[in-house]
């Protein structure tokens, strides 16, 4: 089996393109999005993939390869460089496949859905984890409203998303999924939810 894997990193991100069996392979591994300043400085040299750095690998492979593979397995991040990394996904000229290896949370799991069920893959040992966007802010009672605003136009954003990759509609998703819990689903929920049609035993 020949295995070419590229590296392309820098201070703040790291994502890595792998070719297998001519099928190349994007890993989500780790944070969506830049860690900002309240992270300690340790976590923000850990391994976070940026937009623009997402967009980069896949607008170069999909030049040559009709089908990519994306596997993820994050605890999620940023919605800014989230939603970006969906648009570029579902605006591919190559078919693109999302897998899940071990967990798809928050913005992972977002990423995760941008694609038809049919080119959804999930591990049986994997979870994936749905719920509203969450922030944080310092400030007046103006400025909060302001954020919570901001909070509820992304969470509409995804749940439209959803509701064209999913066979739920809006009502639905945001009764199940955007009731301001934290919904931990294993491979035989996501399966029942029609999220899958079959649980991966082995790829």
């Amino acid at each position: 089996m020949t295995l070419v894997s590229k590296n392309v990193s820098d201070k703040f991100y790291k994502i890595v393109t792998a070719e297998n069996s001519g099928i190349p392979e994007i890993l989500l591994y780790g944070y969506i999005g830049q860690r900002d300043w309240w992270f300690k400085e340790e976590e923000r040299d850990d391994e976070t993939i940026t937009d623009l750095t997402f967009r980069k690998a896949l607008t170069d492979l999909q030049k040559t390869h009709p089908r990519i593979n994306v596997r993820i397995n994050s605890g999620g991040g940023s919605m800014f460089h989230g939603n970006s990394i969906i648009t570029s996904i579902q605006s591919s000229t190559s078919e693109i496949h999302i897998y899940n290896d071990g967990m798809a949370a928050s913005m992972g799991a977002d990423i995760w859905l941008s694609v038809p069920t049919a080119q959804r893959h999930m591990a049986k040992n994997a979870l994936l984890m749905l719920h509203p966007p969450a922030s944080s802010v310092w400030g007046t009672a103006n400025e909060m409203r302001e954020e919570a605003d901001i909070l509820d136009k992304f969470e509409k954003t995804i749940i439209l998303m959803m509701e064209e990759t999913t066979n739920l509609t809006k009502a639905e998703i945001k009764e199940k999924y955007y009731d301001g819990k934290d919904h931990w689903l294993t491979s035989e929920d996501c399966e029942e939810a029609g999220f899958i049609n079959s649980i991966e035993e082995k790829e």
